[in-house]
């Protein structure tokens, strides 16, 4: 009796929740969005092109901390983000960390950042 009643529970689960993979597949492939002459919601509302990572000018970088060491790794603070020494920045690469700058480098272009403090060092 009792297996009876757990077989049929099992079956009544598997017929309930069946269809709703199937049936989500099958939406997915038929959506298809129209604008109908409406603005694209992703451009800037100027009707300029948007700026992508790749377009980040050397100018919007700077340098905001400097953790220098040589034995375990510098490690440097660009844009309230803290990187090391091959992380990426953009379209840019970060090639040295030294003390008081942070040369970053793309193909054949190579940019030293300046870390001007405004704190006192220890």
């Amino acid at each position: 009796m009792k297996l009876r009643r757990t077989t049929a529970m099992f079956i009544l689960i598997l017929l309930l929740l069946g269809p709703y993979p199937t049936a989500a597949a099958e939406t997915s492939k038929s959506f298809r969005y129209d604008a109908q002459g409406r603005r694209d919601p992703f451009l800037p509302w100027d009707g300029s092109e948007a700026k992508s990572k790749s377009d980040i000018d050397t100018q919007d970088l700077h340098v905001e901390g400097i953790i220098f060491d040589q034995a375990k790794g510098s490690l440097a603070v660009i844009n309230g983000a803290v990187l090391k020494e091959g992380d990426g920045v953009g379209p840019y690469k970060i090639a040295t960390i030294e003390k008081e700058r942070v040369l970053i480098a793309k193909e054949d272009e190579k940019v030293w950042l300046p870390f001007k403090s405004g704190g006192n060092e220890t």
